[in-house]
């Protein structure tokens, strides 16, 4: 027979409910918006503007959130919005650095809205639609459909709702959706988290993947609960917690001819960013619940393409051989690629059908990048080593122990430096972040010295770093008297001011 040709059609219904069952939680779905709303920075003179993006979340009822996120950027033209954006693989005229598949959009509000099961409203507003007025907008409401509806009725009344800072914005895009209670709380899927929780968590999440764009531009989230007040946060980039020195390699590749770089970043997980004083020292959204938790399943590399963190705890993937141990739950890296790197198209990994990843792979197997074994033990004791050198060199006639027992065995100080007499000194090492517990800990160990007849002079407690409630422990501690009525004198010390050169 002739070849015939013939024409597909496309059941929307079906297709976007279809499009709603992806492996994406509610904190990637809505990180596709954020992707636009950065891609969407206004350009001067060649340089993108820095720019400020605004979510605001209300709980409607036990069922429900309305999620509103808005970027006062270039806007989407009507042209666009008619022609490209909702089409299937559509994107806009104007491409933004992650603007990648066409995709995002799409993905997002069928994620969002259960596959169309609620419905979302789009207004924006760009400089090329010269017909509108300065308070007039373009209004798009779901559900995503092959036949959707575009109106220019919107104004700045319609705009202000849900804002606090970008109310007046000349130019932007402005996303609601009503969100399914279900979906939204998969940001954090351990016991059952309230609103406070999930919005702490997602705080995370966005300091994670966005890190390199919050440098110079800023994500705010403001969030309300049932009956209660409203309130206000600022995301922070969460940077990769290495503990101390990182090793850092830069390589290029050649595939087809054609060099591809990348940078390669690994070191040693700082576990102090999930304690509870993590939020004193550095602020909300910390302690960190998500990320860089130091467990098997927590650990490996953050892959990064186009400053967009898109991927993180990489590790059997690259070493398949050595996975499943405990030997590299403190390893932590980072992958940051360019340009020439695809994504898939719900941009959680890098394409792995690429040539570029396949040679990416091959490289990542060699001796210089493969993770090194570490845990705390090991850490503690290269520092413990190296300050027993610096201590013998500078009290050559004193005694210097390490792991000196008191308490029946019980409890070990880290250094012990005796003089006989005028010269007792106890340390108690950590290389992470000072925390009240190690006080106690050094203080345990004073009192078993003069237990045993042994008078400290000065207690040392050394950390990577301590907070201001840290420092007033110590300050209240040496108010306090031993056993034998001598106050204690307990100093606090960074890691980087007695060893310098560890």
């Amino acid at each position: 027979m002739p070849t015939v040709p013939f024409t597909t059609t496309l059941d929307p219904v079906l297709y976007f409910q279809g499009l709603a069952r992806q492996e994406l939680d509610f904190h990637a779905a809505l990180g596709e918006l954020v992707d636009n709303a950065f891609s969407a920075r206004e350009e001067k003179f060649g340089t993108l503007l820095n720019t400020t993006i605004e979510i605001n979340i209300v709980q409607l009822d036990e069922g429900s959130v309305r999620v509103t996120i808005a970027d006062p950027g270039i806007g989407i033209p009507y042209k666009d919005i008619t022609e490209r954006v909702f089409n299937l693989g559509g994107q806009g005229a104007s491409r933004g650095q992650l603007n990648e598949h066409g995709f995002g959009l799409k993905n997002a509000l069928a994620l969002l809205t259960g596959g169309n099961a609620t419905t979302f409203e789009l207004l924006t507003r760009s400089a090329v639609d010269a017909h509108l007025g300065p308070d007039q907008f373009l209004r798009v409401n779901g559900p995503l459909s092959t036949t959707m509806n575009v109106e220019d009725s919107a104004t700045r009344n319609d705009w202000e709702k849900g804002l606090t800072v970008l109310g007046s914005a000349a130019t932007g895009t402005k996303i609601s959706v009503v969100v399914p209670w279900k979906y939204f709380r998969t940001i954090y899927r351990r016991g059952t988290p309230g609103l406070d929780v999930l919005v702490t968590r997602l705080g995370e999440h966005l300091g994670v993947m966005h890190r390199y764009f919050l440098k110079e531009n800023k994500i705010r989230i403001s969030y309300q609960g049932l009956g209660g007040d409203t309130i206000h946060r600022v995301v922070q980039p969460i940077e990769i917690p290495f503990e101390g020195e990182e090793k850092t390699i830069t390589r290029d590749i050649v595939v087809n001819g054609k060099v591809h770089k990348f940078v390669y970043r690994r070191g040693t997980l700082d576990y102090s960013v999930k304690d509870p004083e993590a939020e004193e020292e550095k602020g909300w959204p910390y302690p960190l619940r998500s990320y860089y938790q130091g467990s098997n399943a927590r650990c490996g590399v953050d892959f990064v393409v186009r400053d967009r963190v898109i991927k993180t705890s990489v590790f059997e993937e690259i070493w398949p051989e050595i996975a499943k141990t405990v030997d590299f739950n403190r390893f932590i890296g980072e992958l940051r690629v360019g340009n020439d790197f695809r994504t898939t198209n719900n941009k959680t990994g890098l394409d792995p059908h690429a040539d570029n990843w396949e040679q990416l792979l091959k490289a990542l197997g060699d001796v210089e990048f493969r993770p090194e074994k570490a845990t705390r033990s090991d850490s503690e004791k290269s520092l413990r080593d190296r300050l027993v050198h610096i201590l013998k060199g500078t009290f050559p006639a004193a005694s210097v122990v390490h792991e000196r027992k008191v308490w029946a065995g019980s409890v070990a100080i880290d250094i012990f430096v005796d003089d006989g007499e005028t010269n007792r000194r106890v340390y108690e090492l950590k290389v992470t972040s000072g925390r009240v517990l190690d006080l106690y800990q050094l203080l345990a160990g004073w009192d078993g010295l003069v237990r045993e007849g042994i008078q400290p002079t000065v207690g040392i407690l050394v950390v990577k770093e301590y907070s201001q409630t840290l420092l007033d422990a110590t300050t209240e501690a040496n108010t306090r008297k031993d056993a034998k009525g001598v106050p204690y004198n307990i100093e606090l010390r960074t890691i980087d001011a007695l060893v310098p050169s560890l």
